[in-house]
């Protein structure tokens, strides 16, 4: 049985022309060319989320179970069709404020990382630029550039990860700014429904 993935193209692999791509001005090899470039783009860009994946997960563990407890709340309330009990609401609470201190120091690591990516990216350019001594000065800046790309990848996604632990502590500031209200909405129902004085 032959596998349901899609092996990766190669540039001398033959590629089906649709009509559209007849009409248009590439000539199909140009087109077969261009869509497995495309394809190895994709291929980079997969393999850039997963390593940003990684350090986030890593980082973000504490958060993630929190809103796993969130989640599992909200399903239970769906599930009973009853208010969520007040402990519950006050567990998450104490615990939403406890998790986003102690991922602060991580998202500072994060964007540290980036920092200092940055830095060696620099280094390495400047680098090669100057032992580059031939050429006009867009020319010895334009292979520096080449020469630490590996560089200029590693500050991308150390960017990535720090932007994305930051929007991780935000939706969590956000959550916890909900669950606050759900207990002021419900201690104002308990004193106004419930006879408290």
């Amino acid at each position: 049985m032959e596998s349901t993935q899609s092996k990766p193209r190669t540039a001398e692999d033959k590629v089906e022309v649709t009509p559209a791509e007849r009409l248009s001005p590439l000539r199909p090899a140009a087109v077969g060319i261009t869509r497995f470039k495309f394809d190895r783009v994709e291929e980079l860009a997969r393999t850039a989320n997963k390593i940003v994946s990684e350090v986030v997960e890593k980082y973000a563990k504490p958060l993630d179970e929190l809103v796993a407890d969130v989640e599992e709340t909200l399903r239970r309330l769906k599930e009973n069709r009853t208010q969520i009990a007040p402990g519950d609401l006050q567990r998450l609470v104490m615990r939403i404020p406890v998790e986003l201190y102690r991922i602060i120091d991580m998202v500072d690591m994060a964007g540290i990382t980036s920092d200092v990516a940055q830095m060696a990216h620099k280094l390495v350019q400047a680098d090669y630029y100057a032992k580059e001594a031939k050429g006009t000065i867009p020319e010895r800046t334009r292979l520096a550039d080449l020469k630490a790309g590996d560089e200029a990848t590693i500050v991308d996604l150390a960017k990535h990860a720090h932007n994305r632990l930051r929007r991780r502590m935000e939706v969590a500031s956000l959550l916890f700014d909900a669950v606050r209200k759900v207990i002021s909405t419900q201690d104002v129902e308990r004193k106004v429904f419930g006879g408290e004085s």
